[in-house]
């Protein structure tokens, strides 16, 4: 059986359409395409576990909908081949894995479940996994701010505008304990503090060139003990990747476990889902 899973919230709510322009693109390949609403399955890890060998599941949405994908299988065995179609609007695991995509624009994603070791993050006492990365600090208050807007019936979201709101006015600097592999470093102004299992975040800015998502390590990226126009200018550096030369005020460390404490409650954002009042995440694979 081929199936289709889509979220009706990807992509400012356009899932559903993609998915009816997906399910005519791919009937030469799939037959007899069967499409489901992710938001009314009452069990979906149920849904999955029933599946066999034989059957195919294209996953559409974007990182939020491939994260809890990837926490819903967790540890087990995947018994279908899951594909990931490009439905949402950061697709930063897709920006990743470009070279991974087929002639159908379709990414096989047993292989990076079962070969590229998805991390995991202890976040207020629960364990989550992540695809990309989890980001403490301005692009945690991004995704916090946008969810209140997206609360409030708020349909089309610019996150670089409120990205650009935080850095230059709302967004309060937290004193940062960090433990890189158990070695501590602190940082008196962070500004945000992220870990990379993936280079790109944020809707394609490629945050951690030097990350590997097959390799053992992550990459920690924080930007710390400067001003708010010179963390403006950063942001607007790292699509060519300049950020790397400004050492001072910009860390770029491999590493195999990341342990943050911030000063104050803060979002923290995992693959751009977003919790709340957190003061600790500790990031491993």
């Amino acid at each position: 059986m081929n199936f289709i899973v889509y979220n009706p919230l990807s992509n400012n709510n356009k899932g559903e359409l993609i998915a009816k322009e997906a399910k005519e693109k791919l009937a030469h390949r799939f037959k007899d395409l069967e499409v489901y609403n992710i938001l009314e399955m009452q069990n979906r890890q149920d849904f999955l576990s029933k599946l066999t060998r034989n059957d195919n599941c294209i996953i559409i949405g974007g990182d939020g909908t491939l994260n809890r994908l990837a926490n819903f299988v967790q540890d087990e065995y995947i018994k279908p081949t899951l594909y990931l179609y490009k439905g949402g609007t950061g697709n930063d695991f897709l920006n990743d894995v470009a070279d991974y995509l087929d002639e159908d624009n379709l990414v096989e994603l047993n292989y990076f479940f079962e070969k590229a070791h998805t991390p995991k993050v202890e976040v207020n006492g629960k364990v989550y996994r992540f695809m990309n990365n989890v980001g403490f600090g301005v692009d945690g208050d991004v995704c916090r701010v946008a969810d209140e807007l997206k609360a409030k019936g708020k349909k089309k979201i610019n996150y670089s505008m409120i990205a650009l709101k935080l850095v230059l006015f709302e967004y309060k600097k937290c004193k940062a304990r960090i433990l890189i592999d158990g070695k501590e470093i602190i940082k008196d102004k962070a500004y945000l503090a992220s870990t990379f299992n993936g280079r790109y975040y944020g809707g394609g800015m490629k945050m951690a060139p030097i990350q590997d998502r097959f390799s053992d390590d992550l990459t920690f990226v924080c930007f710390h003990d400067t001003n708010r126009i010179n963390v403006l200018s950063l942001l607007g550096s790292v699509t060519k990747g300049k950020h790397l030369k400004y050492k001072k005020i910009v860390d770029i460390i491999k590493c195999r476990t990341i342990e943050v404490f911030f000063s104050r409650p803060t979002a923290i954002q995992i693959d751009g889902e977003t919790i709340l009042n957190v003061t600790h995440y500790k990031a491993y694979k």
